[in-house]
């Protein structure tokens, strides 16, 4: 009992490790106390008690309060004394009611495990997680059925136990503070970005995220996140490497059952949606979008998209760019999304294929900021990489690192040249949006003022 709980004989699947484990070195279980009680133990954090009744029979409740009694005798004081959580583990199950492996009571410090149940990482988590004021995790019309997660109950085994929750219950859990994200996308708003998963905790050089919360403003949110399959969720029963939307009550701050929208496959895969009716009782339609899921790089991420449906054919810079016409008291009104964007003349995409657009390197450099350009033009190459590239430079307010030496300076490029400079350096043309962000500004080569 001592190994499985602990690990105090080298266990490598047990209730401490795996803690340890999912909440990325915050939480520790250890079976030092306040009290000198090492001389009833029969082995570390283990006591051993008799009582003395008919166990065929009798109810749960019965033997519970019968143990509590017998350890409260033996150990001099009550419980939960200087405990934070006590597990009574039962050789048997003696009562009329025993289809269950163990069971525990919300925001309590008392959980109870019956046969070599104790032994499963993955039941002790689930009776742990009650006690700290998790619900169940469902999918479908069964309660417990959401396999992305230890709060539906997936893993009993010995030896497999790497595994941890859902975003809804992590969000609930607080672990991976601050890469948490409220998400409010109302009309002409949008997300998006790239998550990684929870075992990528301390592995997170670009601070992404790992929980979204989608704001309904109802207490019932949606929770999303990158069900990354390695690490401390290794042993993930379903959907790996998968994005995964939950459902769950009281904003996800409380104990409230959780549900996997993701119906029967537990979560979304690459080029895959999920679609919200009617969000925020605005008529329309939200499209969570996976749009590329990459395990190829340390940590892998998702990369996601959120907006409205009839906005899905929207450029990202739609919402930056004014409309030449002003409202009522004078203010420039962004584009109008009562709308497709193709009504706002600004954001349309440029006519050919053939045409590319160029920015500006730097804001405020260039007459005009940006503007349509032929492939055969020739023009200064700057080029952006999605991970960390040695000698490449990226701004805080940026996702990509930016370069202009690439080696040396390119100033009079084609497209097709420029596209193919940027694959030689592992890298890619930088978007409008980057350009405009000055994500690549300052990179060298006195590209600040020229069009790129």
């Amino acid at each position: 009992i001592s190994d499985k709980i602990f690990g105090t004989d080298g266990d490598d699947a047990n209730l401490a490790s795996q803690m340890f484990a999912c909440s990325g070195g915050q939480l520790t279980i250890i079976s030092d106390y306040d009290e000198d009680i090492n001389d009833k133990l029969s082995a570390p954090g283990v006591l051993e008690v008799s009582i003395d009744m008919n166990l065929n029979g009798s109810s749960d409740m019965a033997i519970e309060n019968a143990i509590t009694t017998a350890v409260q005798l033996k150990l001099g004081f009550g419980l939960p004394g200087p405990f934070q959580q006590v597990m009574y583990i039962k050789h048997a199950c003696f009562g009329p009611h025993c289809g269950y492996a163990a069971l525990a009571d919300s925001n309590s410090w008392m959980s109870v495990f019956q046969g070599d149940y104790y032994k499963d990482a993955g039941v002790q988590m689930h009776e742990i997680g009650h006690n700290f004021g998790l619900a169940h995790s469902g999918m479908g019309q069964d309660t417990y059925a959401d396999h992305t997660c230890l709060m539906g109950n997936p893993l009993y085994s010995d030896t497999d136990g790497s595994m941890c929750f859902n975003p809804a219950k992590s969000w609930q859990l607080g672990w991976y503070f601050p890469f948490y994200k409220d998400v409010y996308v109302g009309v002409g708003q949008e997300w998006e970005g790239k998550l990684i998963g929870v075992s990528d905790y301390k592995n997170n050089p670009n601070s992404d995220k790992i929980v979204l919360r989608i704001e309904t403003d109802t207490q019932d949110d949606y929770f999303v996140g990158f069900n990354r399959a390695t690490g401390s969720n290794s042993d993930n029963d379903l959907c790996d490497n998968c994005v995964t939307v939950i459902k769950t009550g009281n904003n996800g701050e409380s104990y409230s059952q959780s549900w996997n929208q993701i119906n029967p496959q537990g979560g979304l895969l690459e080029n895959e949606f999920f679609l919200i009716e009617n969000h925020l009782n605005s008529g329309k339609t939200l499209r969570i979008h996976v749009i590329q899921i990459n395990l190829d790089v340390s940590p892998g991420f998702a990369h996601v998209s959120i907006k409205f449906e009839d906005e899905v054919n929207c450029k990202n810079w739609c919402n930056e760019i004014s409309i030449p016409w002003n409202d009522l008291v004078g203010t420039t009104q962004k584009c109008d999304f009562t709308e497709l964007c193709d009504g706002c003349p600004e954001c349309v995409a440029p006519e050919a294929p053939d045409d590319y657009w160029i920015v500006c390197g730097k804001k405020n450099n260039c007459d005009p900021p940006f503007k349509n350009a032929k492939t055969d033009e020739l023009h200064e190459v700057r080029c952006c990489s999605d991970i960390s590239k040695p000698g490449w430079k990226k701004k805080a307010s940026c996702d990509v690192w930016g370069e202009s030496e690439l080696p040396g300076c390119k100033h009079a490029e084609t497209y097709e040249s420029a596209d193919q400079i940027c694959k030689d350096n592992d890298a890619r043309l930088c978007t409008r949006l980057e350009l405009e962000g000055d994500c690549t500004a300052g990179s060298g080569c006195s590209h600040d003022h020229d069009h790129i």
